[in-house]
């Protein structure tokens, strides 16, 4: 297969290379790494509990993003319908507060997933508090969790915005003046991977699983060597995620379709049909080396030693259900033997 061919040229694969992967269990290394989640609180913290209580006479009162602080002039269908969100539907949630208001607070995922406004001086407290204490404990690495959506800006998209970015430069300043490396967990346009590495210690590369599977699939290995070029230096090798393989990071801008992808709609769905028709057809044996390839020749490739990869304990995961219990797993790929 010519694709396969220039995957070899490049030294990403060998024929009857087998790589070892060490796994560096989460404290194990000096180094720790902290998941910091900055758009969103659970429903059930006791910040959102005490303020559902006690409304306006909570501190905590201004820290939740409710549809009445977003658009307190009130907002047009289109204004609305202009919100870029990854579940469909509009992203409120209706809440009753202990006086029996209503309110509609801001859910961009789940209804249990509350959203924050990060211009307020409370919210930002509570975050610089998060910060500090993760410094104090000697954390190294803090990742920025669904940071793309953290800022709502009306008549926006409200993802990935110039006032998200603004915000990233504004929150990776925190971390650095407080010695904390910083790593941006976004699943964007991959043009924005780049613009954002810019800012930052470190990107996580999400395009190339699904690049990878294309060349193989398709037998065109050019969207993975176009990859090859732009990828920032610093970027993270992802194998997998505990959502699976995705296609937005290297489908078209999901918010300006008019910006190309590096794979077109039918070719970011191919190695998904491809495999899909094998399985349909018994015979998932053939293939499995394809999957098998993106964890084989990721390590082999990329300059930054770590890459995340996804477990359950079930072997794969169903967020659905409880007992599919979903975590990531550090690999360090200097520890790679051939």
């Amino acid at each position: 297969m010519r694709a396969l061919a220039d995957v070899c040229r490049l030294g990403l694969i060998g024929r009857k290379r087998q790589v070892r992967l060490v796994l560096v269990p989460f404290g194990a290394c000096p180094c720790m790494r902290e998941g910091g989640i900055v758009n969103h609180v659970s429903s059930s913290s006791p910040q959102f509990q005490d303020w559902l209580a006690r409304g306006q006479d909570s501190p905590f009162a201004g820290m939740f993003l409710t549809y009445g602080t977003a658009f307190p002039a009130g907002a047009t269908e289109d204004t609305l319908l202009r919100l870029y969100r990854p579940r469909p539907g509009l992203p409120f949630t209706p809440y009753v507060l202990a006086d029996g208001r209503k309110v509609l607070v801001w859910t961009t995922f789940t209804p249990q997933q509350v959203d924050v406004d990060v211009r307020n001086p409370t919210t930002r407290s509570y975050l610089l508090r998060i910060l500090d204490r993760l410094a104090a404990a000697r954390v190294a690495h803090v990742r920025l969790d669904a940071v793309g959506y953290a800022v709502k800006t009306p008549g926006l998209t409200s993802f990935m915005t110039p006032d998200t970015f603004k915000f990233i430069d504004e929150i990776t300043s925190w971390c650095h003046d407080r010695g904390l490396e910083v790593l941006v967990e976004v699943h964007s346009y991959y043009r924005h991977q780049v613009e954002i590495a810019r800012q930052v210690d470190y990107v996580y590369d999400f395009a190339l699983p699904p690049l990878v599977l294309h060349a193989l699939t398709a037998a065109d290995s050019g969207p993975l060597l176009t990859w090859l070029q732009h990828r920032p230096p610093n970027a993270v090798t992802v194998l997998d995620t505990h959502d699976g393989v995705g296609v937005i990071d290297v489908g078209a801008d999901a918010t300006d379709r008019a910006r190309p992808g590096l794979l077109s709609p039918a070719g970011s769905s191919r190695p998904f049909m491809s495999i899909a028709a094998g399985r349909r057809g018994g015979q998932p044996e053939t293939q499995r080396p394809m999957w098998t390839c993106t964890r084989s020749i990721a390590p082999s490739m990329t300059r930054c030693p770590a890459m995340m990869t996804a477990t359950c304990s079930r072997g794969r995961c169903n967020s659905g259900r409880p007992e599919c219990r979903r975590s990531t797993t550090s690999v360090c790929s200097q520890a790679l033997t051939t």
